[in-house]
């Protein structure tokens, strides 16, 4: 294949165009003669996928070109490529693919080039092929997609795969679908049936073929997916699991800190174990995230600087209770730590003048952060949102309606994902409520209500319950979890 591939690059350069499409001919003939070739091949050149195309999909091995291009979906030639063709050959591509998914059941991660490949001409191909895929799938493409189209479709077949979740009670407010029913990663219904799917699918594949290459990356798929559902516990059961259980090749394939599996471990660890911490342990989490990292996950380095922020978030909070007198010499100590780390962060920068007036505080760099790190890192975003109630305490700037109602939403948006009173309560209501717009303060009330109507009192404690050592093999989950039916995790 590579010889022919080469001849192909010499043809481009002949003298006439009969030339190269004589030569180009009898290329295409000898690739039809062994066609199979090409499945260990990954294209280099927009001009080698289009020699496929000519070669093979006019041919009876059409179905393998459509194999040959749904392996190599990650590619970026070939990503452009189907974003780029005819309706009708996308269509037929879909086609394909709805047969795929009914047959194999790829993981969601595998279907995310769909989401460059949609236009509004192919909802139709969208639609066929969304009915065949599950609520992980459904749930990974939704909550990574901005096309308004798009996020309908799968949010309507996740709606048919789960009618339990729409005829369960909730609050009034949490059955809309606006943002009021968003967590951080899209609709949480949908999130926390996808993670249970993802994590059913690793267990399988564990059970089948125990720490091969596809099955790791399940169990961390797996992992990941209980993240973003608000299954944080869970997220660090199932991570530390795979540690604890390793066979000797897969733990040194961890262990090495520039291996592709550790440095996945590390970035989920970096965001898991601080929002874990900031919940489980308020008093000192910083402390606790440590000792996190060292009983359960060692050979694996902590962020100083993230985990910073926990301190910054402890000092804010007990400042905006009036704990603290010298909440702003402890800020700006804390900053220093931080400019070590991180010279270019913009907190920093601001914290380091918190206890004088400084042109650097202003209420969009703060909002910046909060919108920058929601997502990544949302510990940092929680930070940052509970600076803004601070320094609009200190009188440092002014929140008006449309900067309020944008904190409360965001608010609202952590507490969907994970309803914890540390992300919302009374106190916070009372605060940032009446400088909110009129619809944002009822749904925000409204919710919070529901909440303390209806959760159990192990829910309102967070992860918190007796106190517990981080070496405790209890420390990670005070409750009942998905994993006792799935994972099989005591």
């Amino acid at each position: 294949m590579v010889k022919i591939l080469h001849e192909l690059n010499i043809t481009t350069g002949q003298s006439t165009l009969w030339d190269t499409w004589e030569e180009e001919l009898g290329l295409r003939r000898r690739l039809r003669a062994d066609p199979g070739q090409i499945q260990s091949l990954r294209p280099s050149t927009p001009q080698e996928l289009d020699f496929m195309h000519r070669a093979l999909y006019f041919t009876p091995y059409r179905g393998l070109f459509w194999s040959w291009l749904y392996q190599n979906r990650d590619s970026g030639i070939v990503a452009l490529y189907l974003a780029q063709k005819p309706v009708p050959f996308a269509a037929e591509f879909l086609s394909y693919l709805g047969k795929v998914i009914a047959t194999e059941q790829p993981a969601g991660r595998d279907l995310q080039f769909l989401i460059s490949m949609f236009r509004d001409e192919l909802e139709s191909g969208y639609l066929d092929l969304i009915v065949q895929m599950n609520a992980e799938q459904c749930a990974y493409m939704e909550a990574r997609t901005t096309n308004p189209v798009l996020r309908r479709m799968l949010q309507d077949r996740l709606d048919e795969l789960l009618p339990e979740l729409k005829s369960k009670p909730v609050s009034p407010v949490l059955s809309g679908s606006g943002a009021e029913n968003s967590g951080l990663y899209g609709g949480q219904a949908a999130m926390i049936a996808a993670a249970i799917e993802a994590v059913d699918r690793a267990r399988s594949l564990q059970s089948a073929a125990p720490w091969q290459a596809n099955t790791i990356e399940a169990v961390m798929e797996a992992a990941e997916m209980l993240f973003k559902a608000g299954l944080i516990a869970d997220c660090l059961l199932v991570t530390s699991d795979l540690l604890r259980q390793a066979d000797n090749r897969t733990f040194s394939n961890i262990a090495d800190p520039d291996g592709i599996l550790h440095k996945t471990v590390r970035q989920l660890l970096r965001k898991a174990i601080p929002v874990y911490c900031l919940l489980a342990q308020p008093v000192d989490p910083h402390g606790q995230a440590l000792a996190l990292y060292r009983s359960r996950f060692p050979g694996f380095k902590p962020d100083p600087g993230s985990l910073l922020y926990l301190d910054i978030n402890t000092i804010a909070l007990s400042s905006l209770a009036g704990f603290s007198h010298y909440g702003h010499l402890e800020l700006v100590q804390r900053a220093a730590g931080l400019l070590h780390w991180r010279p270019d962060d913009a907190l920093a920068q601001i914290l380091l003048n918190w206890h004088k007036p400084s042109p650097d505080l202003t209420l969009e760099v703060l909002e910046q952060v909060v919108s920058e790190r929601f997502t990544a890192l949302p510990h940092e975003a929680f930070t940052g949102m509970n600076l803004i109630r601070l320094a609009r305490k200190e009188a440092k700037l002014d929140l008006d309606r449309p900067a309020a109602s944008k904190l409360l939403q965001d608010y609202m948006r952590l507490f969907n994902w994970i309803p914890a009173e540390t992300f919302m309560n009374g106190e916070l209501l009372r605060e940032i409520s009446p400088l909110a717009d009129d619809s944002w303060r009822r749904s925000a009330r409204a919710m919070l209500k529901y909440w303390q109507d209806h959760a159990d009192p192990g829910q309102k404690q967070g992860f918190r319950g007796q106190e517990r050592q981080a070496a405790d093999s209890t420390f990670l989950m005070s409750r009942g979890s998905v994993l006792k039916k799935l994972w099989g995790v005591d």
